[in-house]
């Protein structure tokens, strides 16, 4: 039996794209807006009811949670129990989150389950950034939950029973106190920030300072050592020079000396020559 060595194999065929309640529920912000694109609904459910806006909101994906409501999601929209997306922002502590569904109109006194509202979460988790938020936008604190506790019942946390308190006490001068505590927290926060950017910089300058400074040491001991071998490197062309003048020097002098010796004997032989030819003269 031959086997066709040339066949392609078949590629495996590409993973199915995820829905959009998975997405929501993995906080995939592109898989989400694929999602969309394909046309799936934006308020489609699963099995208890909840949308995907609710499921990224009980995941805790705040970006998720910001994608579904800039694309019209339906921020009130609850599960079949009632909880809803500020349910669980409240009840996990999620300041962003809360906020943003808020701006987006979240209703803040929505029944969920057992007809909790999100400041009986929110108080029961003792969260108390989010139980002062929702204080200072008017959260009931007189409301009753199935078991007929109010948020006051639920809260163990002493800051939180007292500001439940202040408010059942003190109404909205009460509620004016939290927003001008939270004002003022805000700018401190906002002091903090602002003076911790200025630290920031100052090291960084500080650190780019003394980097600049160590490479103008660096360049001036590499100056000082470059000059150093200069100043080496011309005596030494110095003392060449001077032994090359002598060399040139000393061969000239061995040059004019040997002339001198060569005139000298060839003067000599000359003398010679005529003393002995003169000598022969006599004879005859």
């Amino acid at each position: 039996m031959e086997e066709d060595f040339d066949a392609e194999e078949e590629a495996p065929p590409p993973p199915p794209e995820p829905t959009l309640l998975e997405a929501a529920v993995s906080g995939d912000v592109l898989a989400i807006d694929r999602a969309l694109l394909r046309g799936e609904p934006l308020e489609g459910e699963d099995e208890k009811k909840a949308t995907p806006l609710v499921l990224a909101a009980y995941h805790g994906n705040t970006d998720a949670v910001s994608m579904l409501l800039s694309r019209s999601a339906l921020v009130n929209a609850q599960k079949a129990n009632g909880d809803s997306a500020l349910h669980w922002a409240a009840y996990k502590g999620n300041v962003v989150m809360l906020e943003h569904l808020l701006a987006f109109g979240a209703n803040i006194e929505c029944e969920g389950q057992f007809k909790n509202r999100p400041l009986h979460l929110a108080a029961t988790a003792s969260h108390k950034k989010i139980v002062h938020s929702l204080l200072e936008r008017g959260a009931s604190v007189t409301c009753r939950n199935e078991y007929g506790n109010t948020p006051l019942s639920v809260a163990t946390d002493q800051s939180i029973c007292n500001w439940v308190s202040s408010v059942q006490q003190g109404g909205e001068k009460a509620r004016e106190r939290l927003r001008q505590e939270a004002a003022e927290y805000k700018a401190r926060e906002l002091h903090n920030s602002v003076k911790a950017e200025e630290d920031r910089k100052a090291e960084q300058k500080a650190i780019t300072d003394a980097i600049n400074a160590n490479l103008m040491r660096r360049k001036a001991e590499a100056k000082s050592e470059l000059d150093e071998e200069k100043a080496v490197m011309a005596a030494d062309i110095d003392v060449l020079r001077k032994e090359v003048e002598k060399y040139r020097f000393e061969e000239a002098e061995r040059e004019r000396l040997k002339k001198e010796e060569e005139e000298r004997l060839r003067l000599e032989a000359e003398a010679k020559k005529a003393k002995k030819k003169k000598g022969g003269k006599k004879k005859k």
